[in-house]
């Protein structure tokens, strides 16, 4: 197994001999990593002993006897030595044991004895984070736990938990959804998360994305000019009431160092007349910030950095207001798009920019922008040419413009890629698009390792507000966010390289199933069966190999069929199209196409019900049962409402 271990391990050297995994053997282990000592001895029978030496040491054996290793520089870095006389993990910390173990767990899989092997590993990047968005499609707390063993099997080392209305509130219950988390069951996560080495941040939206709050009648007054999708920044009520929901949820988050205050698309700034007024005297983004910096303030007084999604800045053209928030804040710049390491555009005051240069170079890539550098402001050129491309300006440019903006103001900076739903796919897919993420991860990793910056957290977006229709399952984007953890500790690597351990080792199968995924995409992209055909053939045949997390292959062939379902449904509606406003209405040409069309529909129809029953079925193994029917039933309410029309138009 040590050729499939994920994330791929930095410096391995193969030598002569093996050790043998035989009964009776000692674990020897240092006080403060015991917890990893008792998770080894859980998943091999060993004895237990405590030692007291310098270093953090975990040491598989029948008799202590260190061996050599290489010196550890990286705090969270290990070093994995085995010979004939045991197994020895060494690292600073307890996460660098718990590393060491988690690679070690990967290379005793279905062995009977270990290769002899000497291990350096280290991430390139300190913060290597994924997002829990609990908000919709929420999975069972059993489900929860699960995926948190996995991510730190993988050497994630953060969880951005939002929680929105999913969080236990005592003072303000009402807000809680049904399914939310019981304290009892938010106790549990955070005990697994610990046992991990899994710093859990808090994300509470504070302004914009706050329909979880003012849904509510009885908050309906705090919403900006009467809308319910954000808070006013100027009735005191909408900060008195942040200030308590922070109070609930920071007890439960002692151990970490952040607190997540949202803040982004904060699209109705300055609606109402209090907010429009004081727009006008002072500016939109002096609104925001003013209002920012004090739950910022409040935050930092509870000594936890504030953290806050950097969009407005851009958006707003805020950036000198930078210097009045809190000397601690950290900005969460989030770029979904960039799958490469130079780009076209940029965005700025709410829209993408490109140069006229690329009329002449490049006409196909620019028709989706239709906003010009050369036409904004001389100031904002300026700032635009400065941060974005340098000496490349006009042709291209980083995907990351504003990183090196925030890093000179002073601030921390953490990277925010997407493992899913954030695209076109989300709406009316179950799955994500699995290249595109893969890349985006890669790149924010690259430029995050290049910057220096703290590193950076896949999104995984269950719903882009409470009130919006869920995306994709959690299970679905599982390839993403192992990838994340991949690409996040280790830059290097490489879409083949990954997909050819992603098989082996979170599923136990060939790489059969990594083309079934590229064909999937392709087919959806291309709106072709025959793609659609080749990865259900390929699905269908590696099925029954695979050996670990079946559920993905699963909910795969369950999107592979609503593709198939849905695109036979965009073409029946092509070959009835000329008919539908046939002006002869009594032809009985006609009324032989419609009648075939109408048993061609609803035999469609019938197969998306029954497609819809099996999916709820399936989907209950991760979620509630309500979560299962709002994710499916979503997906199909558009397709049966289409053939409905059609059938009544015909």
């Amino acid at each position: 197994m040590l050729e499939y271990v994920i994330p791929a391990p930095k410096e391995v050297v193969l030598k002569e001999g093996s050790f043998g995994l035989q009964d009776n053997l000692t674990l020897f282990y240092t006080s403060d990593v015991e917890r990893i000592a008792e998770m080894l001895a859980r998943d091999w029978p060993c004895i237990l002993k405590k030692v007291d030496l310098p270093l953090k040491m975990l040491f598989l054996g029948n008799q202590l006897t260190p061996l050599t290793q290489k010196e550890v520089r990286h705090k969270e870095g290990y070093t994995l030595d085995i010979t004939s006389d045991g197994v020895q993990i060494t690292a600073l910390s307890y996460r660098g044991i718990y590393y060491g173990y988690t690679t070690l767990l990967q290379i005793m899989e279905d062995v009977k004895s270990l290769p002899a092997v000497s291990i350096y590993d280290y991430p390139d990047l300190d913060m290597r984070g994924m997002h829990f968005d609990l908000k919709g499609a929420m999975p069972t707390v059993e489900y929860i736990n699960q995926c948190v063993k996995l991510l730190g099997r993988y050497k994630i080392n953060t969880i951005l938990m939002e929680y929105e209305d999913k969080f236990p509130y005592e003072k303000y219950p009402q807000i809680k959804a049904p399914g939310a988390l019981t304290v009892e069951e938010l106790d549990t996560i955070m005990n697994t998360a610990r046992d991990c080495g899994i710093e859990v941040i808090p994300l509470l939206q504070c302004l914009g994305h706050t329909e979880y709050i003012l849904r509510h009648d009885e908050f309906a007054q705090l919403g900006e000019n009467g809308t319910r999708q954000m808070l006013c920044p100027l009735k005191p009520g909408s900060l008195e009431l942040i200030k308590s929901l922070i109070d609930e949820i920071l007890p439960y988050h002692a151990d970490s160092r952040y607190f997540h205050m949202g803040a982004d698309e904060a699209w109705l700034l300055g609606y109402c007349p209090e907010c429009s007024a004081y727009a006008a005297r002072h500016g939109r983004a002096r609104l925001y910030v003013d209002y920012v910096k004090q739950v910022a303030a409040y935050i930092a007084s509870k000594g936890k950095k504030p953290v806050l999604w950097d969009d407005m800045f851009y958006k707003e053209k805020g950036f000198e207001l930078i210097e009045d928030l809190p000397s601690n804040v950290v900005l969460n710049l989030w770029d979904y798009d960039a799958t490469e390491e130079e780009t076209p555009y940029v965005r700025w005051n709410s829209r993408a920019y490109v140069s006229k240069q690329w009329i002449d170079r490049y006409p196909a890539k620019i028709a989706q922008f239709g906003a010009w550098l050369e036409d904004l402001p001389e100031d904002e050129q300026y700032m635009i040419k400065k941060y974005k491309s340098g000496d490349k300006y006009p042709l291209m440019g980083h995907p990351f413009p504003w990183m090196k903006k925030y890093l000179e103001e002073g601030c921390e900076v953490i990277g925010a890629s997407a493992a899913k739903g954030a695209g076109r796919f989300s709406y009316n897919s179950l799955f994500p698009d699995f290249k595109k993420r893969f890349m985006n991860t890669l790149i924010w990793a690259k430029r995050a390792k290049e910057a220096g910056i703290t590193g950076v957290i896949s999104t995984a977006w269950s719903k882009y507000s409470t009130a919006a229709p869920p995306t994709e399952s959690w299970e679905s984007a599982m390839y993403n966010y192992i990838a994340s953890a991949e690409n996040y500790w280790n830059s290097n690597s490489t879409k083949e390289s990954f997909d050819r351990r992603f098989s082996m080792n979170y599923l136990g199968a060939n790489t059969k199933i990594t083309k079934a995924m590229d064909y999937l995409e392709q087919g959806r992209l291309r709106r072709d069966i025959s793609y659609l055909k080749a990865a259900e053939l390929l699905l269908t045949e590696t099925k029954d190999v695979v050996v670990k997390h079946s559920v993905f292959v699963d909910i795969l062939l369950n999107a592979l069929h609503f593709e198939m379902l849905s695109l036979s449904i965009d073409n029946q509606f092509w070959e009835v199209q000329p008919w539908l406003y046939y002006s002869f209405s009594k032809d009985a040409l006609r009324q032989e196409v419609n009648n075939e069309a109408k048993i061609q529909l609803n035999s469609l129809k019938e197969r998306l019900l029954q497609w819809q029953e099996d999916s709820i079925s399936l989907y209950k193994s991760i979620m509630s049962a309500t979560e299962a029917e709002e994710l499916v039933k979503t997906k199909a309410a558009g397709k049966l409402a289409f053939i409905e029309t059609l059938v009544n138009k015909l």
